[in-house]
C-alpha cells in the first residue's frame, strides 16, 4: 500500500467528518449517485476519490480536492471559488454549442469541462500529469 493512498485516506476522512458524513457514508453515496462500498474502499487506503465525490465536496462543502488528493493548499476554498458556475447537469446533452466553427454536443463539453476542472484544480497541463502526480510515493 503506498503512502499516497494513505494520505490521501486519511484527508478524505478528515474532509468527510468536515462535511457531516463521517457516519453516514450511504448517505452521501446516495447523493453523488456512487456506491458506499467505494467510499469505504478510500476510507480505508485502497482506491482514490473520483472526479463525481471531488466535485461534490467542492461545490456543495468547499472543500479543496487539490488538498485531498495532493495535500497541498488550504482544505478549504476561498468564500467565493464557486462564483460563476454553469450547471451542465441540467442542460439536454443534444443540445449542440458552437465554438470556434465547431458544433460540440452538451456532453461532450460537459466530458472535456471535467477533465479540465480536475486539472485546473492539481494545477497540471494535460491528464497524464495528473495520474502520475497521483500515482506517485
Amino acid at each position: 500500500m503506498s503512502n499516497n493512498l494513505v494520505n490521501i485516506g486519511l484527508r478524505f476522512e478528515t474532509a468527510l467528518k468536515e462535511a457531516g458524513f463521517y457516519r453516514k457514508k450511504n448517505l452521501l453515496a446516495e447523493k453523488i449517485g456512487i456506491t458506499a462500498a467505494l467510499l469505504t474502499e478510500i476510507s480505508k487506503w485502497r482506491a482514490k476519490p473520483n472526479i463525481k465525490i471531488l466535485r461534490y465536496l467542492e461545490e456543495e462543502h468547499g472543500i479543496s480536492s487539490r488538498w485531498i488528493l495532493l495535500g497541498s493548499g488550504d482544505m478549504w476554498l476561498a468564500a467565493d471559488a464557486s462564483d460563476g458556475v454553469i450547471d451542465l447537469d441540467n442542460v439536454d446533452p443534444a443540445t449542440v454549442v458552437r465554438y470556434n466553427g465547431r458544433d460540440l454536443s452538451a456532453a461532450s463539453l460537459k466530458h472535456a469541462l471535467e477533465q479540465v476542472w480536475l486539472l485546473r484544480r492539481l494545477d497540471l497541463h494535460d491528464i497524464g500529469d495528473a495520474e502520475d502526480k497521483v500515482d506517485s510515493d
